[in-house]
């Protein structure tokens, strides 16, 4: 059995890989409809614009910030 600390840390690394798989889905989904680099560029600056937002929620800045990142090719 997990300690509480423990079952803590293993739904916050659950919640990370659930982002990350939630952005890869999407930059998929952009490259699969044939984005070209240029496209991808500015379709990140709009994610981005998104994540630096003051009218959203903390989940979805933080998927717009990975999304933006994986299409700039940093993630």
């Amino acid at each position: 059995m997990l300690t509480p600390e423990a079952r803590i840390a293993a739904l916050k690394a659950e919640v990370a890989a659930t982002q990350d798989a939630a952005a890869a889905m999407v930059v998929t989904t952009i490259q699969a409809m044939g984005a070209t680099p240029g496209q991808m560029l500015l379709i990140a600056r709009e994610y981005q614009a998104i994540a630096d937002g003051r009218r959203r929620s903390r989940i979805t800045g933080i998927i717009a910030r990975k999304v933006a990142e994986r299409l700039r090719g940093e993630g």
